[in-house]
């Protein structure tokens, strides 16, 4: 099935897609300027945030934003390296800012707005299912070896975790974050 939202275009038109900010946006935002479809997706946000520690895959950092946009995550921080893969954000980001975050102290200020949540499969995590969602929340998620820094993880009152019955004992990061932030948007949209 072709993706309704994408045209369909030939290979030298592709190339102006590509570069057009109206390439992959729902019908509706198809008639509205760039500043229109980021106050748009603004106004459709949920009172949450979303931050990345140390992912060292770029696609798992274009995914992850892309999944913010589609979640709506209300800002996405990032603590670490600024390289992405653009290709894996689709566009999005185009209409969500990223907050890059230079060390632990300027993520440890942002407790004055948020409550910190991890999300790791450690001992004492909560399960996802189970987890009473809160606005004001920042959901931190590690690098896929690394997994959070003790010192973030101290910052954090809670931490939670996604049951799975398979044979490994994690998910990719970009697919546990969109699983975390689909329940986020569930359940912070009541």
């Amino acid at each position: 099935m072709r993706n309704s939202c994408a045209p369909s275009y030939s290979p030298k038109t592709k190339e102006e897609m590509v570069s057009s900010f109206m390439y992959n946006v729902i019908p509706e935002y198809k008639s509205l300027t760039r500043e229109q479809v980021i106050a748009a997706v603004a106004a459709r946000t949920l009172d949450y945030a979303v931050c990345m520690q140390n992912f060292s895959g770029e696609f798992n950092i274009a995914t992850f934003i892309r999944n913010a946009n589609a979640f709506g995550a209300r800002h996405i921080y990032y603590m670490g390296q600024r390289k992405i893969d653009r290709r894996g954000c689709q566009g999005t980001h185009i209409y969500k800012d990223i907050t890059w975050l230079e060390d632990e102290d300027q993520l440890e200020a942002l407790k004055s707005e948020y409550r910190f949540v991890s999300v790791d499969n450690l001992p004492g995590s909560k399960s996802i299912a189970t987890y009473e969602f809160k606005p004001k929340t920042l959901f931190i998620f590690g690098s896929e070896g690394e997994g959070i820094l003790p010192s973030v993880s101290a910052m954090c009152e809670d931490m939670i975790y996604i049951p799975q019955r398979g044979s490994v004992p994690s998910l990719n990061v970009a697919s546990a974050s969109a699983i975390v932030m689909h329940y986020a948007e569930i359940n912070l949209s009541k």
